[in-house]
This record gives structure tokens, C-alpha cells and sequence, in this order.
């Protein structure tokens, strides 16, 4: 089913009034003190706003909406009536691209389209017709690269000038990619699952940033699934511990905590570097996955693994909480 028929309930007509809003927000003066609102341009149909599907750059509003024309596309709008237009007809016609999942690195926007020919490939635009186009066609064909994603949220990640992404060429299974800004196209950072087989599931799809460098849980066979570590090569593309499966990552100042279904690990960054805090636990890892940083503890969903001959194996959940010793670690009943 097209993601649009699937998203019915998230269109609505004529979407003046939520351009408004985030126009209001998101744009300079006038619109950020005006007493009243004004219509900025009125469309047969506009998808719910949220922070995947919306982006601004240098004054610039990009959104999707369908003028009764060219189907959901890709507009632009810096406030006013005169320059609110459609970027691009990415797919001509009125079923429109699908877009999802906008990322800015720099000035230019990063997201997932279909053009009808290609499938779900990654694109970018610098805000123009002609700056608006597919970075590579990863998996020829007409499956796309992402086509597994178009229900599920891509793993997207920004990090300096390159933008990393999990995507399927039809020959590595799905693994990490890399598209700089200045250079054009994509290519594979390292097969970290040998062969067709993936390194990401929809089980591990989280991308995290720390002191320059990328982390992510990863598939590489044996024995499941570990936190691997990367700078955009091939050699700097490595794993810092095995954990059997898949997890959250928490990243607060200099420290990666690593949350699995019944541990819990902090890392500098490094193999040495990686310990655990405490196992015997039971974590929410899922999401929602509930995971905040106050006055430097960490909170968290979880309990501790009831061994009582009772209830062997059990788990009160309640809120945990955690300095990243293990000397100092208790659930908020304690």
C-alpha cells in the first residue's frame, strides 16, 4: 500500500492553518511577532508536520504538500506567498514521491524519495529544480536501496559535512553508507556483515554521535549482535564489544552508555575502554525506550533480575537509576 493511502488519517485539507504554525515558529519577522495569522498559501492536502518530514535552512522552510496537482512533493516557503513553491515534481504525476525522513547537513536537505522508476532512494536538495536530485542509485531497479524502511524510520545520522545512512545495495545486505556534501554520490563504508547478510535490523536501527565519531549496534554474525565504532573509513569502522543483541545507546559528554535487554555498560570509545556497570538486570530497550541524563546520572526504565525460587527470572520494573559506577546503581524504591 502507498504511504500516502496508509497515512490518510494524517492529511488534511486546505493546510493553511498548520503552514502557519510552523512558519510562525520557524521563520523570521514578520511572522515570529505578528498579532494575527496570515495566510501564507493554501494546498488540497498537507501531511502532519513533524520533526522527520520538516526542516529549515538558512530561512528557508521545506515541507511536503500536495497542490491538487502534482501530488505529496517537496515545497519550500520563506514566509511569504511570493516564494512559497514546489521545489521539485520529483514524481511526475499526482501520487507523489513519498518522501520521509529529512536530514540537513550544511545547506543542503537530505531525504528518502521515490521518482516512480527508482524506488526509495536517498536524495538531496540545495532548494532549486536542478540542485534536486538522487545521490545514487544503490540498488538498481526498481526496489530501491530503502524500500524496507517505507514503513519504518531510516537509520539517518549527520555527522560534520557526511551523512550516514543504513541501505541495501541488492549484494552487501544492509549496511553503513556515507554521502558527502561536496562529493557526489554514496558509497559503502565497510561490509560489517560479510556476504548478503545484513548488519542492520529493525531491531538496531540507532545512529549516535560522540567526539567525532559514529556508534551503532551491528550485526557481524557469531555471536549477535555489538557496538561498533566508525570515522567514515573502512579501517575506522570497528567494533568496541560484543553484547549477543541489539540495545540503546546513550551518549552524554565524553561517555557512550549501552543499555542491552540485561546489562548495562558505559565505553570511552574504545574496546579497552568498554565495562560493565551491572548485569543481572531486565531493561527496556525497545522503543519507547524512557533513557534521560540529570546532573550527570543516568535514568532509566528497568529493574533487577528477581532470582527468588518463586519468581525465578523475574522483573519488577520501576525507575532506575545509575552514576556509571556500579558501586552506585538502585532502583528509585531503594
Amino acid at each position: 500500500m502507498h504511504r500516502s493511502h496508509r497515512h490518510s488519517r494524517s492529511l488534511v485539507s486546505c493546510a493553511l492553518i498548520t503552514t502557519f504554525l510552523f512558519l510562525s515558529l520557524l521563520a523570521p519577522a514578520p511572522f515570529a511577532h505578528a498579532d494575527e495569522p496570515t495566510l501564507v498559501k493554501s494546498f488540497q492536502r498537507a501531511y502532519d508536520f513533524n520533526s522527520r518530514d520538516v526542516a529549515v535552512i538558512n530561512g528557508v522552510f521545506f515541507f511536503i504538500a500536495d497542490d491538487g496537482i502534482h501530488g505529496p512533493e517537496l515545497w519550500r516557503s520563506d514566509g511569504t506567498p511570493d516564494d512559497t513553491r514546489l521545489v521539485k515534481d520529483i514524481r511526475p504525476g499526482g501520487d507523489g514521491a513519498d518522501l520521509s525522513r529529512f536530514r540537513v547537513v550544511g545547506n543542503v536537505l537530505f531525504f528518502v524519495a521515490n521518482d516512480g522508476v527508482h524506488g526509495h532512494e536517498l536524495w538531496r536538495s540545495d532548494g532549486t529544480t536542478d540542485g534536486t536530485f538522487m545521490v545514487e542509485d544503490i540498488r538498481a531497479g526498481s526496489q530501491g536501496s530503502l524500500s524496507m524502511y517505507t514503513y519504518e524510520d531510516v537509520p539517518m545520522l549527520a555527522l560534520g559535512d557526511t551523512l550516514f545512512f543504513a541501505a541495501d545495495d541488492g549484494v552487501h545486505g544492509r549496511e553503513l553508507w556515507r554521502s558527502d556534501v561536496t562529493t557526489p554520490g554514496a558509497r559503502l563504508v565497510r561490509d560489517i556483515y560479510p556476504g548478503a547478510e545484513s548488519a542492520f535490523r529493525y531491531d538496531n536501527g540507532q545512529l549516535v554521535a560522540m567526539n567525532g565519531a559514529l556508534y551503532f549496534f551491528a550485526y557481524s554474525g557469531g555471536s549477535g549482535a555489538g557496538v561498533w565504532r566508525s570515522d567514515g573509513t573502512t579501517e575506522g569502522t570497528f567494533q568496541i564489544g560484543s553484547f549477543g543483541g541489539s540495545g540503546r545507546l546513550i551518549v552524554h559528554g565524553n561517555t557512550l552508555f549501552i543499555a542491552t535487554s540485561n546489562s548495562l555498560w558505559k565505553s570511552d570509545g574504545s574496546p579497552a575502554g568498554t565495562v560493565m556497570i551491572r548485569d543481572n538486570l531486565c531493561v527496556s530497550t525497545y522503543p519507547p525506550a524512557h533513557f534521560a541524563i540529570m546532573n550527570d546520572v543516568l535514568f532509566f526504565v528497568g529493574g533487577f533480575i528477581d532470582a527468588a525460587p518463586t519468581f525465578p527470572g523475574m522483573c519488577k520494573y520501576e525507575l532506575m537509576r545509575s552514576d556509571g559506577s556500579s558501586g552506585h546503581f538502585y532502583g528509585q524504591e531503594d
